[in-house]
Formats: C-alpha cells, structure tokens, sequence
C-alpha cells in the first residue's frame, strides 16, 4: 500500500497559522485566499502587476535593519550620508521582503501549488526613504520535468520599482509548479 502524500503547506497557509497565533486572520490582512495556480494555468507571456504599492518611511527601514540588517546605512541617517549610497537605504533584504508581500498581492498564489526552487535578485539601486514600491511580474519560460509527471518548472521575472519607475530590484525565480490533479484517479 503507498503511503498517504504529505501535506506540503505552502506561504499562504503558513501564513495564516502564524497570523492566528496572534489572534489575526490573513484574510484581515491580505484579502481572500487566492486559487491555487496549478502549472496548466500559466503561459509564457502572462503578467502580473500590483495595483496599490507599500510606502517606505525613515523609521521603517531603520526598524527592519535594526533587527535584521545593522549596518549604519541602514539604522543610521547622519552616517549614512558619508558612505557610498549618500544617505539612509534600506536593506536589500528589506526590499526582497516587501517584494515578497506584493508578490502575495498580484494573484500569483506562490505556495500549493507552486513552490520556489531558486532565484537570483539584483538590487541596481538602493530603496529609500519616501519609495512606494510596486510589482510587475512576467512569466518568462516553462517546462515539464522530464522524471517526475506530476510537475513542471515555471520561470518568472520580476521588477520591484518605486513610484518614479526607478528600478529597485529584479527577480528571476524558478517554480516547481504542480500539475492540476487528474480528478479521475
């Protein structure tokens, strides 16, 4: 007898068991579940664009690099302006982060049925104070795998760019996207 498959939860749903720990709902906070996007669902060329940005204030950059990222450019504006970006910036990282969150917001539901298997990011220019940051996504590139029939590698890529079009940071991700279940097995 094969063993039952095991549930492999992916960010959306990780995402509400942590929010429900603290008494939040994902919902509250990201809208309605999106549908699973199974690997028949995307075609080279789809795009995905977010619609409402996050705004990047002083305090937020300094906050998340305090915690995560404690280089004076980063938690420190009066250093800053001596070192080579010329004022406060927030940490790559901190942009790869409020990237994560737009990609949740352009209906690419990354988890069930697509699960990331590598990426390269590039941060051409610092993030700063002041920048609503923005997501348009381009699927760029699939294929089934040639050992496994149950699934495919989808390729996207990704700009994060502020509210003057200035680019903050390209993506190029690979997804093992599941195929759609055969409902007659």
């Amino acid at each position: 007898m094969r063993p039952a498959t095991p549930r492999v939860y992916g960010l959306w749903e990780i995402g509400r068991r942590t929010l429900e720990l603290f008494g939040v709902s994902l919902e509250q906070t990201l809208g309605p579940a999106p549908q699973t996007v199974w690997y028949e669902d995307l075609e080279v060329g789809d795009r995905f664009v977010s619609t409402a940005g996050i705004s990047v204030s002083e305090a937020d950059i300094i906050d998340f690099a305090r915690r995560f990222d404690p280089q004076p450019r980063h938690i420190d504006p009066v250093a800053a302006k001596d070192s080579l970006l010329a004022g406060l910036v927030a940490s790559g990282w901190h942009t790869a982060a409020i990237t994560m969150r737009l990609l949740l917001q352009v209906g690419l539901p990354i988890g069930d049925g697509l699960i990331g298997a590598g990426a390269r990011l590039d941060w051409p220019t610092p993030t700063r104070p002041g920048d609503e940051l923005f997501l348009e996504l381009v699927v760029t590139s699939k294929r089934l795998s040639r050992g496994k029939p149950d699934r495919g590698v989808i390729t996207v890529e990704y700009d994060t760019r502020n509210q003057r079009g200035e680019l903050r940071q390209h993506t190029r991700l690979s997804l093992v996207a599941l195929r759609r279940p055969d409902p007659s097995v």
